[in-house]
């Protein structure tokens, strides 16, 4: 199926989440397979996953990944 990504813009991340645990809580929603590829300072982190089928691409994409 291909690559897939998702960026995640920081300000939004630190600005909705008050305490330690709601921001763990948030990322443990991203996929453990999921690697950075990008980081453009603060402002935005890149996560990237390999769908190998169909059933991967359904999955990643209600994480909110999209394909690349």
């Amino acid at each position: 199926m291909g690559k897939m990504e998702l960026t995640i813009q920081c300000q939004w991340i630190f600005n909705n989440f008050k305490t330690k645990s709601d921001l763990i809580y948030a990322l443990k929603d991203i996929p453990e397979e999921a690697k950075i590829v990008s980081s453009n300072g603060v402002d935005y982190v890149t996560f990237q996953v390999q769908a190998n089928d169909k059933d991967d691409y359904k999955y990643y994409k209600s994480k909110g990944f999209q394909r690349v």
